[in-house]
């Protein structure tokens, strides 16, 4: 019995350390979260390393997020490698500190990234890839193909991201550039090597409905749709089918108008294999 009791004891005795390393921690870092604005070259080169990319901050602070302490950034401006085209743009972002991997680590350790006030425009090429093609208007983006991939690699490169309060344009060159724009965007990205989970709603123009929303979870390039392994489900309220369908017939099924309300499942093995919903 004794060396059960020494281990119940040694038990005790290595979480009561940890408890207390964790309070020193936390309180270290509510002590400290005040004097966050002075270190902002200090800070934006951590950021930089946390996502790859170098980026310019226009304000720093910090705050209590939950249980741990995170990082406020104001008019986060990521750039490319070379630091000169800008990559992404948002109002704000805050990082989250992954306290456990913190003091597993013996190092800063971010957790969830979340940007605001994000505009990006998204665009299907004319074949059929989907790619991220920059920021602002559509009709006025100024990334090159290089620019494009470097966006799409640094989104894939987060482990968990979430967008939240933003707009997003879509432009598809497979329909004569035909550009809708998203507002209310929310989104969550998980990326966990090849495999990736997407959740998100956007609010429609009032022209095409209310509402979407996708949950995504699949194996392969999230931007080559022919590359995916996983599942996918879609729904729409009040979406109105004569304009997002269009004219021709798709899947030998040709739109009429009005609106409907729907939910879509699908299986994908290098591109979509069955789709099944209800309308």
């Amino acid at each position: 019995m004794k060396p059960l009791r020494f281990l119940i004891s040694g038990f005790w005795l290595s979480l009561a350390a940890l408890i207390i390393v964790i309070g020193l921690m936390f309180s270290a870092a509510r002590l400290l979260l005040p004097e966050a604005g002075q270190y902002r070259a200090e800070v934006a080169a951590w950021v930089g390393e946390v996502l790859g990319q170098p980026v310019e901050i226009g304000a720093l602070g910090a705050s209590w997020h939950g249980l741990g302490p995170s990082v406020e950034l104001r008019n986060l401006t990521v750039l490319d490698a070379a630091g000169r085209q800008t990559v992404l743009q948002c109002a704000s972002a805050r990082i989250d500190i992954n306290i456990l991997a913190s003091l597993r680590e013996q190092q800063f350790e971010p957790g969830l990234l979340t940007v605001r006030g994000l505009h990006l425009t998204m665009l299907r090429r004319a074949d059929g890839s989907i790619g991220v093609a920059g920021l602002g208007d559509a009709n006025q983006v100024g990334m090159d193909e290089s620019g494009e991939r470097q966006l799409e690699r640094w989104l894939l490169r987060q482990e968990r991201l979430a967008v939240e309060d933003s707009s997003m344009q879509w432009r598809d060159a497979a329909a004569e550039g035909k550009t809708v724009e998203f507002t209310a965007v929310n989104l969550q990205l998980r990326n966990l090597g090849d495999r990736h989970r997407l959740d998100g709603t956007v609010d429609l123009p009032e022209s095409l409905g209310k509402r979407l929303q996708v949950a995504v979870d699949v194996r392969g390039d999230l931007f080559a749709l022919e590359s995916w392994q996983g599942q996918a489900y879609g729904s729409g309220v009040a979406v109105r089918l004569g304009d997002w369908w269009g004219k021709q017939p798709r899947f030998g099924v040709v739109a009429v108008d009005g609106s409907v309300d729907y939910r879509a499942w699908s299986e994908w093995h290098n591109g979509v294999q069955q789709v099944e919903g209800d309308v």
